[in-house]
């Protein structure tokens, strides 16, 4: 800091930047703030309209654009009231950007919406599909302002789904941010409604802003990564997972990230089932065809240890079911491990007629061998007891 004196007073200039929160104090950083938030919308909404102009051109240059509709969309009811909803995404798109209150929530806003554009637009080109639905005629000046400057193209992801899940986000700074998430989800109902959507593009356009905020989070730290770590450090097995093999929605949206690499080593580093001893059986976690034919061998119990996959379908309704979720890479607790081997051993001596016993984990590799090399182990010991004593008596 240097002085100087003008008119007998003292003036401070300074050589460095100021610190963020002396810049607030002066003004100045809160004046930059504002003039940041214009220049990103309009840089945002630039990127849009060059976006969404293109892959619509290029979707009516092709001679024939199909389209993909579920027969229970016939059943949806034409809904005009819904223009409403649909097109206060606009309002929308403009007020989040003056919802920011620091340059990194601004930052992070603009990379979503440029990212999510840019995903969607690239989606377009390649999977070019078009609204089948004729919506009926109404006189309405916002439904002739969509005719007129909206198309039926660009519709897988739907970006006004993509968009109302940025939104929901960033109106998390709101006074009313409950009334306003209340009518962000009317915004995505009213896709419907209106005829501009099919169901196919609300799922994915749910997909993408959910990748979308994933990617770009407000936190340095990801929510998602804290509560996986919160659940290892806890032991916590059943964090994703309950006692009947599923997941729920909300948690596999949130574990969405975890879940889709799980799944995707799973597709090519999963273990076929191996037969360990008489009937017993270890492996990775089975699709439901390969659930199928292994059960052609007979009745079958399922001991399922995953903790990050959900059971097939077939494994939950047919066959004998059994849920102990274990953490992958982590100690197996002996409390655990006995309770397992143990209800493996009822199931056995109970049944009259010999069945196959399954148990997996997730690729099939630790933790369902351990188990199974325990099991293994047991029975060898209880025959060893019974034919001493065979012997003694």
């Amino acid at each position: 800091m240097e002085h100087s004196q003008i008119n007998n007073k003292t003036v401070w200039t300074c050589k460095r930047p100021l610190p963020n929160g002396l810049m607030q104090r002066c003004g100045i950083d809160n004046k930059c703030l504002q003039v940041s938030k214009y220049i990103a919308l309009v840089i945002c909404w630039g990127v849009f309209y060059a976006v969404y102009t293109f892959a619509a051109s290029y979707a009516a240059s092709l001679k024939e654009v199909s389209s993909l509709c579920f027969s229970f969309e016939k059943a949806i009811p034409f809904v005009p009231f819904a223009i409403y909803f649909y097109s206060s995404s606009v309002v929308f798109f403009i007020w989040v950007f003056f919802l920011c209150n620091t340059f990194r929530q601004l930052s992070t806003l603009s990379k979503r919406i440029v990212f999510i554009t840019v995903l969607s637009g690239i989606c377009f080109i390649i999977f070019p599909l078009k609204q089948s639905f004729v919506r009926p005629e109404t006189a309405h000046i916002l439904f002739s302002f969509i005719n007129t400057y909206d198309t039926p193209f660009n519709q897988v992801p739907s970006l006004h789904i993509g968009y109302a899940c940025i939104f929901w986000s960033g109106v998390r700074n709101s006074r009313f941010r409950n009334l306003l998430r209340m009518w962000l989800v009317l915004l995505m109902l009213s896709t419907l409604l209106v005829y501009q959507h099919h169901f196919i593009d609300i799922t994915t356009g749910l997909m993408a802003g959910f990748l979308t905020l994933w990617m770009f989070p407000y936190r340095k730290k990801r929510n998602q990564q804290i509560a996986m770590g919160r659940a290892y450090y806890r032991s916590n097995r059943h964090f994703l997972k309950d006692d009947h093999g599923c997941i729920g929605f909300l948690r596999y949206i949130f574990y969405f990230p975890y879940i889709a690499v799980y799944r995707i080593l799973w597709l090519f580093s999963r273990q076929a089932p191996v037969e360990i001893a008489p009937n017993i059986f270890v492996g990775g976690l089975l699709s439901c065809r390969s659930a199928r034919k292994f059960a052609m061998l007979g009745e079958v119990s399922v001991f399922d240890l995953s903790a990050e996959l959900p059971e097939n379908a077939y494994f939950r309704t047919s066959a004998d079911y059994h849920c102990f979720p274990l953490l992958d890479i982590a100690t197996i607790p002996k409390a655990c491990e006995e309770r397992i081997v143990n209800t493996v051993l009822e199931k056995m001596k109970a049944e009259d007629v010999p069945r196959k016993l399954y148990i997996h984990c997730a690729m099939g590799r630790f933790r369902s061998r351990r188990i199974g090399e325990t099991v293994r182990l047991m029975i060898s010991k209880n025959l060893t007891k019974d034919k001493n004593g065979n012997r003694n008596i």
